[in-house]
């Protein structure tokens, strides 16, 4: 449960702070990175 509700505060992080018009594949590949990671079993950290 924490690392789904991590997973959910990194989602909405990178939708609040990009802008659609800007690239943004940076910052996609750490989204994808983070969330590979939580779903391998990485813990959160506190």
């Amino acid at each position: 449960l924490e690392r789904l509700g991590a997973a959910s505060y990194i989602v909405e992080l990178i939708d609040r702070f990009t802008v659609q018009e800007i690239g943004t594949s940076a910052l996609y590949d750490l989204l994808i990175g983070a969330l590979a990671q939580l779903a391998q079993g990485a813990e959160p950290a506190p």
